[in-house]
């Protein structure tokens, strides 16, 4: 019997050293491909959650333009917002009352004329004037 050549092919060294040429390089194909897929699925689930955060503030938008556009939303946020007052209305400011009463009759002090200075304010009980704030800082850290 004649012996035919294709066994004598499989079995030599070249053809197992290109065929592991072969599988080494389809893998590595195929390793790229699969890390192509896996950054596409990533920018992709980062798109989808992008869509929903777009969509929800859209819908937000929709509501506030849908409460704006009813006439007396509008004119109430008008008056908030742009201290707008109706013609013929009067506007009432309530000031909250200061924590110390105020004398009835007001010396120089509260009142000072344009060309005098006013007076200093800054001292104890004891009427000795307090340090300046740099003093102050210098004596705690370096005490005196």
């Amino acid at each position: 019997m004649k012996e035919t050549r294709f066994p004598g092919i499989f079995s030599s060294k070249i053809f197992l050293f290109s065929l592991l040429v072969i599988l080494l390089i389809l893998g590595s194909s195929l390793g790229r491909e699969f890390y192509r897929k896996y950054r596409l699925q990533k920018e992709f689930d980062s798109l989808k959650s992008e869509i929903d955060k777009l969509e929800n503030k859209n819908q937000d938008l929709a509501s506030m333009l849908e409460y704006l556009n009813k006439e007396s939303n509008l004119e109430k946020e008008a008056r908030r917002r742009l201290n707008l007052k109706k013609p013929g209305e009067n506007v009432v400011v309530i000031v909250p009352p200061e924590s110390e009463p105020r004398p009835e009759n007001k010396s120089s002090a509260d009142n000072p004329s344009p060309d005098s200075k006013p007076e200093s304010k800054i001292a104890d009980v004891s009427g000795e004037p307090k340090n300046r704030n740099l003093s102050k800082w210098w004596n705690y850290f370096f005490g005196e």
